[in-house]
């Protein structure tokens, strides 16, 4: 269980109207250059294990839809990382498949 998480867009001050209003002009299919750890608060449980894990939120750009999507692309980017860590431990199937 990752500390990553949606609560992390509330913290970053995005509304629901601001959620709706920028993902719909999100590309899911382009990767955003942004490389961000959305932890909710420092320390991570998995897929890593570190408790002094600070979060990585920056840089922020002056875009807020920009933003949303290197948020959103982390969260992402966990979620992938923790499906590698359990099939690297036997899970079946490795990796869920694209839909």
């Amino acid at each position: 269980a990752s500390n990553v998480g949606c609560a992390v867009l509330r913290q970053q001050d995005f509304s629901t109207d601001e959620l709706v209003t920028l993902s719909q002009d999100i590309d899911p299919m382009t990767e955003s250059q942004l490389k961000y750890y959305p932890l909710t608060k420092r320390g991570e449980r998995f897929p890593t294990a570190d408790s002094e894990m600070e979060p990585i939120l920056e840089p922020k750009p002056d875009s807020r839809r920009e933003y949303l999507h290197g948020i959103l692309q982390g969260i992402s980017d966990v979620e992938r990382d923790g499906f590698v860590a359990l099939g690297e431990l036997g899970a079946s199937p490795k990796m869920p498949k694209l839909v």
